[in-house]
C-alpha cells in the first residue's frame, strides 16, 4: 500500500500533484546506506541463525526486524540490480519463513544465501 516517506527530502518536488507517496522499492537512498544496511542484514541473518534452535520467538522477532530493515534500502538494490534484488527477496522470505516454523534448515539456507547474494552485491557495488 501506501509507504510514509522517510526523512531526506520535504516540499518543492511535485506538490501541485497532490501527496506523493514512495514504496520501499521506490526509495533510493545512498550507497553508503546500502552498504551500511547489508552489513546490518548480514549481522541479523547471524542471530536468526544461532536463536532459530533454541529460542524461536526471538529468531522470528529478529527475522522480522531484518525484514523490515531491508525495506530502508531495498530501493536502491533493485534499481541497480533486479536479479540481485529477487535474491535478497528469496533469502529474506527463507530466513522469516524459516524462523516462523522453527526450522533451522531453512534459516540456514536463507543466511547463506543472503551472505553470498550480499557479497555479489557489494562486489558490483563498492
Amino acid at each position: 500500500m501506501t509507504a510514509a516517506g522517510c526523512g531526506g527530502g520535504s516540499g518543492g518536488d511535485g506538490g501541485e500533484k497532490g501527496t506523493r507517496t514512495t514504496t520501499p522499492e521506490e526509495r533510493i537512498v545512498p550507497d553508503s546506506q546500502v552498504t551500511a544496511g547489508i552489513a546490518t542484514l548480514e549481522k541479523q541473518a547471524g542471530r536468526v541463525e544461532s536463536l532459530v534452535a533454541t529460542d524461536p520467538a526471538a529468531a522470528e522477532k529478529v527475522a522480522a526486524d531484518a525484514q523490515e530493515h531491508w525495506l530502508t534500502f531495498e530501493g536502491t538494490v533493485k534499481k541497480n540490480e533486479t536479479d540481485m534484488y529477487l535474491r535478497f527477496e528469496d533469502a529474506l522470505s527463507d530466513l522469516n519463513l524459516g524462523a516462523q516454523k522453527g526450522s533451522v534448515e531453512q534459516v540456514k539456507r536463507g543466511a547463506t544465501d543472503l551472505r553470498q547474494v550480499a557479497a555479489d552485491y557489494l562486489a558490483a557495488h563498492p
